[in-house]
């Protein structure tokens, strides 16, 4: 948060992230100055509490303000066409990448969370139930929270949504289970399982 706020103090972060900054400089209401805030200190909190963080998520809270921008309404609103809100991330992250370079291990999961947002808008409970097994599932679900605390989003979605996370009881497992081999039973002897 800090290295941020000094960017912006000096005019350089426009130089890294120039249409996020410029979303930021449009920001009359603040909401999404404190967006990315919000992500950056959540970010330092992780860190701090030595937990992992992925720049993935990071580049996807900073680069989330330059997606709005590309929209009419500089909001993500519910029933967004998905043709429109797909253009919209790829012209902002194109022109993201002729200032920064993304690895695609961080890009591709960047795309997943903000693919996943406007699928919180619009889930029926069989829709609910895929998302929240969706692997990204959890980032989203924490950029939803972000989102809710800067006032991009409609509150009681995301508490609706909070609730849902906290009581549903079909919580994937945290690794797939392993697929049982084609043809029965393994041949040959039994491992040894040490114990002898």
């Amino acid at each position: 948060m800090e290295t941020f706020e000094a960017l912006r103090h000096h005019g350089l972060f426009r130089y890294l992230f120039p249409a996020s900054d410029t979303a930021l400089d449009d920001d009359d209401h603040g909401q999404l100055i404190t967006f990315v805030a919000r992500a950056l200190e959540s970010t330092d909190e992780r860190v701090n509490n030595d937990r992992p963080v992925t720049p993935a998520f990071l580049f996807a809270a900073l680069l989330w303000p330059a997606i709005l921008g590309q929209l009419p309404s500089a909001r993500l609103e519910p029933g967004i066409d998905s043709e429109l809100f797909e253009q919209s991330v790829t012209e902002a992250l194109e022109r993201q990448l002729g200032q920064v370079a993304i690895p695609k291990r961080f890009a591709l999961p960047m795309r997943e969370i903000w693919a996943l947002q406007p699928r919180f808008h619009s889930a029926s409970d069989k829709k609910a139930r895929r998302l929240f097994s969706h692997p990204r599932y959890r980032a989203a679900y924490d950029f939803l929270l972000l989102r809710r605390e800067a006032g991009l989003v409609d509150p009681d979605l995301a508490n609706a949504w909070q609730r849902y996370t906290e009581s549903s009881e079909d919580a994937p497992p945290p690794t797939p289970a392993r697929r049982r081999r084609r043809g029965g039973r393994r041949r040959g002897p039994a491992p040894d399982s040490g114990d002898g």
